[in-house]
């Protein structure tokens, strides 16, 4: 029996997770398989504070191996110490020159029994999700069928008994591609956050494919047994989050606990007030995009919402900006007429939400982000040095 533990979307919830991390340390102690499926890294102010060294500690103690996300991309250029890192599973991206760590297409654990291939890899949205910076010197394919059958079929011939694939794709996708094309068995899927977790497809009278993804944001993991007659069993499990769970006595990594208390005394840093909360990030956003419009000389203003994580309690923290901002970016005015609605759909279709403020008597133009305008391939003026999306926020809580 080889038993696999997978997590996905971690995005650093590395202070409030202290349930997950116990249950990946004991499943080490069990022997069992680790497994990531990519954004381990980045999306809070935890990874503003550590910038990734502690998330990357964790990893190279934990896991057997990990499929790169969109958000891991410019952690995993910068790696500390890449001879301690796990390897990197990827068979349609390879990374910049000098990258000294581990990266494989697809990967045979010889140890297990069933002997166990992996065979990962990063979806295309995902790819051009993260910015040009972030992708700089990776060397990115599509993931056909054919390219992940070819590699599937290079860890049978080597001796894997079976061969699962782990997707930075997003869910839906993957059960598409497994109704479609049936590579592999079972599917680890990461990217999309959803509350699907497991789907099992017929693929013909004694035959199923899965697709199973883990609890995101630290709140859990999947749990696959494997045994030898080619039987495949799936658990989700969820843990508990919150602030003082990583800290509880007993905790599977003594040294951690140092470092979220120091990230703690880090975030309470005052940033400004508002006179109530706003849970909803998107009202949040409706409010950025409403402030950098009028700094923009009354532009109309678009603003993807993937850049924003959370609300923003009354109080807010240097921790409160961060995790609702985590990925700040400036305010640009793009160089281009086309209309405004049809830049819109072409980042609807590039998978961007998008939140639009539109003046009622809007200067020409269109303003957003260094990030968007990227997406758009389209050339753009900075507003000036203090005009990104946490400075926006910072000046909102002062003039509330």
């Amino acid at each position: 029996m080889t038993t696999v533990i997978a997590t996905n979307d971690f995005h650093s919830e590395v202070a409030a997770a202290g349930a997950l991390l116990a249950r990946l340390r004991a499943g080490k102690n069990e022997n069992a398989i680790l497994i990531d499926a990519g954004d381990f890294f980045g999306g809070n102010a935890f990874h503003e504070f550590s910038t990734g060294e502690t998330e990357e500690r964790l990893l190279a103690e934990l896991y057997d191996a990990l499929v790169p996300g969109n958000h891991d991309l410019e952690d995993l250029a910068r790696l500390r110490d890449p001879a301690a890192f796990p390897p990197v599973v990827c068979a349609n991206l390879l990374p910049p020159d000098g990258f000294a760590g581990a990266w494989h297409a697809g990967l045979l654990f010889r140890r297990t029994r069933p002997k166990l291939g992996v065979v990962g890899w990063l979806g295309e949205q995902a790819f051009e999700a993260a910015s040009p910076g972030e992708r700089r010197g990776y060397r990115f394919r599509r993931p056909t069928p054919e390219l992940l059958r070819a590699e599937r079929d290079r860890l049978l011939d080597a001796g894997a008994d079976l061969v699962l694939g782990v997707s930075h794709t997003g869910f839906e996708a993957d059960a598409d591609f497994q109704r479609t094309h049936g590579v592999f068995d079972l599917i680890l899927s990461g990217h999309c956050h959803s509350d699907n977790y497991h789907r099992v497809d017929q693929a013909g009278p004694a035959a199923t494919r899965h697709v199973v993804k883990a609890p995101e944001l630290g709140r859990g993991a999947a749990r696959i047994e494997l045994d030898g007659d080619g039987g495949i069993t799936v658990e989700i499990e969820r843990f508990p989050s919150g602030p003082g769970a990583s800290g509880a006595p007993g905790h599977p990594f003594g040294w951690l606990v140092a470092a979220i208390d120091r990230f703690r005394s880090w975030s309470q840093t005052a940033v400004g007030s508002f006179a109530d909360p706003t849970d909803s990030r998107e009202t949040i956003a409706e409010r950025i995009a409403e402030a950098a419009s009028a700094a923009a000389g009354n532009r109309a203003f678009a603003l993807n919402l993937g850049a924003i994580r959370t609300g923003l309690p009354a109080r807010v923290t240097r921790g409160a900006l961060l995790d609702c901002a985590p990925f700040d970016s400036p305010l640009v005015v793009c160089r281009t007429d086309e209309p405004v609605p049809g830049l819109l759909r072409q980042l609807e279709a590039l998978g961007e939400a998008m939140v639009c403020a539109r003046p009622p008597s809007a200067t020409p133009g269109l303003a957003t982000t260094g990030y968007v305008a990227a997406r758009l391939g389209l050339a753009a003026d900075p507003l000036g040095p203090s005009h990104t999306i946490r400075h926006t926020i910072s000046a909102m809580c002062e003039a509330d």
